[in-house]
């Protein structure tokens, strides 16, 4: 039974004296002033560790919120006895309480397709086809397509999975062809697709991307717009609930906000929807993309766009602008062998003059829109970052450096950084978002195609840090436990060697120990777990232009946090990867409780 302190008593009876005495005078206006009057928190979490992250790595023993915000944090002894009738006392049990994580690079339109699709629209339910050579795939794919098509009837999207492993393969070799697609189902739109990235529309798929976008799109624009706005295109409502469950699952794993570029309309349709119902489970920060995909001319488009950055509401808000990869290849590594030099040779840098997406870039930033989410999956990408900052520091219409640092421009996955580059984004004030999932498949690649002594350029984190640099962690990837459907197949496909879903404490643990699959990598590139902490909190709540509201437990600040079942800051980091969320809280709100806890 709740017990309450003699002051909180006392406040309490002269509260209920004052009720009688407006109730026998019939004044409901004056009621609900004095219930505002009487102060009291709504939520007080008390007897555990709370780890504020704030600039000086704060602790105590109790949090009160009022409302939506943190009202104070203390001891004990000083928070409890502030609880009021209505107060929801939260006994820790000695656990600890972290800020709300902040993922602040992931995609849960893409992701939730592949394991809540179905349930929203059979054509969204993914298949995957499981081949170990060309071969396989060849006498697969035709009856793999036409049983798809037979299933959902004419007129219906087909779509198969295939390795991404032997994508390019599969078409350099004749594998998969538009010509053959068409005489498979010729009344079926039909996209092949292949883990992130690929998908090749046949030629009834071409007809409705012209019809209902303007264009036709493949690689993951298809993998984008083809569910949300062409297959839901009339179905809004269908969009948000699929949304609303997306996130929800998210909430059990301690995340409260999300941060994500945005093409498909309807998905940020379908999020303004729960923003304006209410229902929005989590924090969603988006950046623009769609200029960048659609318009005729992305360069004119974002001259004219306007700079919208940092505006919306606490649940949804935009943090910029940005594009997709700028090319692939562009790179100083020498190939191990001339096929991946040849390759290298042949696939243009994008990130020059000249070229539409530097052009849109520079054409944003002249206009005083921060740009983020820009991937620079390699040192030349990176490398383009650097010259479009320094492009932006020319007349007309000249950026100093100072503006572009206070922009806060955001790049994606340094897969591959060489030692020089991050001192050069330190000068810049460049954060980059770094993501565990990425490391595994990134480290398979350079080993293959240019060999170990190009792996210490693979996400070298502490010295992005030690150069002061700006940098954050995030999933890019699907947290939970994979279902043992055609989602499990495709993801196990995509990344062979991550082996933790369910939580997410492993994208943590993994940059304080460099460990994956029993094998610690680049020693040298452990950071310091409250470092780690920081990524995916303060530093985060940076990136995603809100560190005012989230990010740390401070009073003021919007109540989200995580309560975990040990203690992160003490425990050996081996068992990092083991922690467990308890509970969750949004807005002062729980969204989330273990049945454990």
């Amino acid at each position: 039974m709740k017990k309450f302190s003699i002051p909180a008593i006392r406040l309490t009876c002269l509260f209920l004296i004052a009720v009688c005495f407006f109730a026998g005078s019939s004044q409901a206006q004056d009621l609900a002033v004095l219930r505002e009057l009487v102060v009291y928190p709504s939520l007080i979490l008390h007897n555990g560790k709370v780890a504020s992250m704030d600039p000086s790595l704060t602790f105590y023993q109790a949090m009160a919120v009022r409302g939506d915000r943190i009202w104070r944090l203390g001891t004990d002894a000083e928070l409890v006895r502030l609880a009021g009738p209505e107060t929801e006392m939260i006994d820790l049990k000695g656990r600890t309480v972290v800020p709300g994580l902040i993922d602040a690079h992931t995609h849960p339109h893409l992701w939730g397709l592949w394991h809540l699709g179905g349930k929203y629209d059979k054509q969204l339910e993914p298949a995957f086809l499981p081949a170990s050579n060309l071969d396989e795939i060849r006498s697969k794919l035709g009856p793999a397509i036409q049983n798809r098509a037979r299933e959902l009837g004419e007129g219906k999207w087909v779509s198969i999975n295939i390795p991404w492993q032997m994508w390019d393969e599969a078409f350099e070799k004749g594998v998969v062809t538009l010509e053959e697609l068409d005489r498979l189902a010729p009344d079926n739109p039909v996209l092949i697709e292949s883990g992130y990235g690929g998908a090749f529309p046949n030629g009834k798929a071409r007809e409705l991307m012209q019809k209902h976008l303007g264009k036709v799109v493949t690689g993951l624009r298809a993998r984008y717009f083809v569910p949300h706005d062409i297959i839901l295109r009339d179905r809004l409502p269908v969009v948000a609930d699929f949304l609303e469950e997306e996130m929800q699952e998210n909430s059990a794993y301690g995340l409260t906000t999300f941060g994500s570029h945005i093409e498909p309309m309807n998905v940020l349709r379908g999020l303004k929807l729960l923003d304006e119902q209410g229902r929005m489970p989590m924090r969603f920060a988006w950046v623009h993309r769609t200029g960048f995909t659609l318009a005729k001319d992305p360069v004119e488009f974002y001259k004219l766009y306007g700079n919208i950055v940092g505006h919306g509401t606490d649940y949804l808000w935009n943090m910029g602008v940005g594009g997709e990869s700028w090319g692939q290849g562009c790179t100083q590594a020498v190939g191990l062998t001339e096929e991946v030099r040849e390759r290298d040779r042949r696939t243009a840098c994008k990130t020059v003059p000249g070229e539409p997406y530097f052009d849109a870039l520079l054409g944003a930033v002249k206009s005083g829109i921060r740009v983020a989410i820009l991937h620079a999956t390699s040192d030349g990408m990176l490398d383009g970052g650097f010259q479009l900052a320094v492009e932006a520091m020319k007349e007309p219409d000249a950026l100093t450096l100072e503006e572009i640092r206070n922009m806060r421009w955001g790049f994606e996955h340094g897969q591959r950084i060489r030692p020089e580059q991050p001192a050069m984004a330190a000068r810049f004030g460049f954060f980059m978002s770094f993501q565990a999932t990425q490391y595994s498949r990134a480290r398979l690649l350079t080993l293959r195609d240019y060999g170990e002594e190009y792996v210490p350029w693979i996400e070298p984190v502490k010295s992005w840090l030690d150069a002061g640099a700006r940098m954050i962690l995030s999933s890019d990837a699907h947290i939970g436990a994979l279902s043992d459907t055609a989602e499990k197949m495709i993801q196990e496909a995509l990344i062979r060697d991550w082996p933790y879903r369910d939580s997410v404490w492993p994208w943590v643990a993994f940059y304080v120990t460099r460990e994956l699959n029993g094998k610690v990598w680049t020693p040298e590139e452990r950071i310091d777990r409250v470092s780690a902490l920081r990524g995916w909190t303060n530093w985060a709540s940076e990136y995603v232009l809100r560190d005012k509201e989230i990010g740390t437990l401070e009073p003021g600040k919007l109540a989200d946090f995580a309560v975990i079942d040990r203690d992160y800051f003490t425990i050996p980091p081996r068992e990092l990867f083991d922690i467990k969320n308890l509970m969750t809280g949004l807005g002062g709100k729980i969204v989330f409780r273990s049945p454990n806890f």
